[in-house]
């Protein structure tokens, strides 16, 4: 018989599904535009149904950043785990599978918002939803790293429309920021981790302490670090509080939200006062009173650009020396920018391979973050249009290897290359966003709960045209075309919006509040199919695979394990490929109990 691969969902409960893999999104029964050409800019990937029913397709006269923006959705794709029914989807960090030290199904919460900000802009609601899930009512490990979760469940909700899910996980959302009362200083008013639990290992924390330990480096202190208030970490709490502000206010209950409002405005003062450092001119590590190094370090990291995106200090007193400082060529403003540590500290180190090293590499996960940070800065007038397009675009640089778009783990500062990219490991890692910043950065949407369109896109003056085709918001699609002589798109001057194929908008300026039409009668709300052939416990879960061969480089077990590799030759299969010694072979699926099954979907690796 032909070599078969396979990965067989069984579909319960529902309508069968005719498509292969994951389910048709949600709304299929909307009516986008048809201004862009939707075939050519996937040609070069595969899973094209998926891309094609779920991503917002775009038109940028940057063509590198519009070629990395269609593959990090490819990247995201990979990274969609079906994991039990009940769970539903989740989304991992590295694409072959899990590591010793992640959670629950292969999660792990460091960069889960991240995830979630990238998520939100798929057509399908359930994939954001599911994940946050796996944080406000478990089994994720929501507090292993410190995390802005809560701020991007309430800011995906803002895409989504969908008020009501957002103040159910309010408990949720509660639990998981007092999982941190014990790191919190309260004589000091801030938070303090250790830069390894910050996600950030061999920062500088580390190596000062190191030398006020006289060196040697006992106890790998220059990989975990001392315990450190840090930007970042004091940042997403921030965020996460007025993510919980919002969410009490939209239930009614004021109090709650007063007090997680003063929570957040305790914090940002106290991170003036504690992180800004006056002579460096900008927010700095604090290592914690009674650990090695104690006090401000003598060093800028790139966490110092984080808080911006947050909000916080959004003021020319704190932004103009930060942004100073990011296109210093002695401080910030690498080949391949930034990296995560100034280029004249002592402890900066260009040229070092392998994982995981926070003091001179370009890290994606904190790229991303800064990205954010600037649109943030340009929306408050301390940016202009030109530098923000131009640091996007060294973004999107960063994100090739061999001609093509990729994305590792971190990035040489100078050299073209990956520092750490391991084979069936570091590829398409999922520890940033990138499809988030081109959205809500160049585009310009500012998501909100209300059913206000919000736009205020960031355009140089060069740039004459873009569009964003069927991006889904509050449960229809939006096309946002500019065309400032009306030639490109031939549906009139300025800024043109369409909800759901209908032109809803059209004006002469950039920035705009546009009211959206109810779309309440035309959400299809219908449940997803729930998978119950799904284990991606493999051997220790349900339900059994079992096959009577397997060829030896693949596993049994990956027939079921929730996850669709759409590559050339997917490492994630089961096949009898070459060696069978029988005529014909069989893949069983042994469920725990009796189960009404109303379909079985195959995806067949065909070559």
């Amino acid at each position: 018989m032909p070599p078969l691969a396979v990965l067989l969902p069984l579909i319960t409960l529902l309508k069968p599904s005719s498509a292969q893999g994951p389910p048709l999104p949600r709304n299929s029964n909307l009516t986008g535009t048809n201004f862009l050409d939707h075939d050519a800019p996937i040609a070069s990937y595969f899973g094209k149904s998926f891309l094609k029913e779920n991503i917002p397709f775009i038109d940028l006269p940057d063509k590198t950043i519009e070629d990395v923006y269609y593959y990090r959705f490819t990247a995201l794709q990979r990274h969609l785990l079906y994991a039990t029914a009940g769970t539903g989807y989740v989304i991992t960090e590295f694409y072959s599978g899990s590591v010793g030290y992640a959670g629950a199904f292969s999660t792990i919460n460091a960069a889960a918002g991240h995830q979630l900000e990238e998520a939100r802009w798929l057509r399908s609601t359930w994939y954001s939803e599911d994940f946050t899930q796996i944080w406000t009512r478990g089994p994720g490990y929501s507090n292993q790293y410190t995390q802005w979760i809560q701020y991007a469940a309430v800011g995906a909700a803002n895409v989504t429309g969908n008020t009501a899910f957002i103040e159910s996980q309010l408990d949720g959302l509660l639990r998981m920021w007092h999982e941190w009362d014990g790191v919190f200083d309260s004589p000091v008013g801030l938070y303090y981790y250790t830069p390894e639990f910050d996600a950030q290992e061999h920062s500088l924390p580390g190596y000062i302490a190191d030398a006020a330990l006289g060196g040697g480096n006992p106890e790998n202190i220059i990989y975990h670090g001392p315990n450190t208030y840090r930007p970042s970490h004091n940042a997403y709490m921030v965020a996460n509080a007025e993510a919980i502000a919002t969410v009490a206010n939209a239930v009614g209950n004021v109090s709650l939200a007063q007090e997680y409002t003063q929570k957040a405005d305790a914090l940002k003062q106290s991170m003036i006062s504690q992180l800004w450092n006056t002579s460096q001119a900008f927010f700095v590590d604090n290592i914690k009173s009674g650990e090695p190094g104690a006090g401000q370090v003598d060093g800028r990291e790139e966490v110092g650009f984080f808080p911006f995106r947050f909000g916080i200090a959004l003021s020319e007193n704190y932004t103009n020396s930060t942004i100073r400082a990011l296109y210093d060529k002695d401080i910030f403003n690498t080949t391949y920018a930034p990296p995560t540590l100034e280029v004249h500290n002592p402890y900066f180190n260009a040229t070092i391979s392998g994982c995981c090293w926070w003091n001179g590499q370009n890290w994606p996960y904190s790229t991303a973050h800064t990205i954010q940070s600037l649109a943030a800065i340009y929306r408050v007038g301390g940016l202009t249009a030109n530098q923000y397009i131009d640091s996007l675009h060294n973004f999107a640089v960063t994100q090739y290897k061999g001609g093509k778009p990729y994305v590792a783990e971190s990035h040489y500062p100078e050299k073209d290359a990956w520092s750490q990219d391991s084979p069936n490991h570091s590829e398409h890692y999922m520890h940033s966003t990138y499809v988030n910043n081109v959205i809500t950065g160049v585009i310009g949407i500012v998501p909100r709960a209300d059913n206000v369109l919000e736009l205020s896109p960031i355009v140089p003056d060069d740039w004459s045209y873009f569009a964003l085709e069927n991006v889904a918001y509050h449960g229809m699609l939006l096309t946002i075309l500019y065309d400032k002589e009306g030639t490109k798109y031939q549906n009139g001057s300025g800024l043109t919006v369409f909800a759901n194929s209908r032109k809803i908008y059209n004006g002469p300026d950039l920035k705009a509040n546009i009211p959206l039409p109810d779309s309440s009668a035309d959400v299809d709300d219908s449940p997803i199919d729930v998978n119950i052939a799904a284990n991606p416990l493999g051997n220790d879960g349900w339900p059994k695979a079992s096959a009577t061969f397997t060829w030896q480089y693949d596993d049994v077990n990956q027939a079921n394990d929730g996850a669709l590799y759409y590559d050339e030759v997917p490492t994630n299969r089961w096949s009898n490929y070459q060696e069978t010694p029988n005529p014909s072979d069989t893949l069983t699926i042994a469920l725990q109990r009796p189960r009404n099954v109303t379909g079985v979907v195959l995806a067949i690796f065909d070559d």
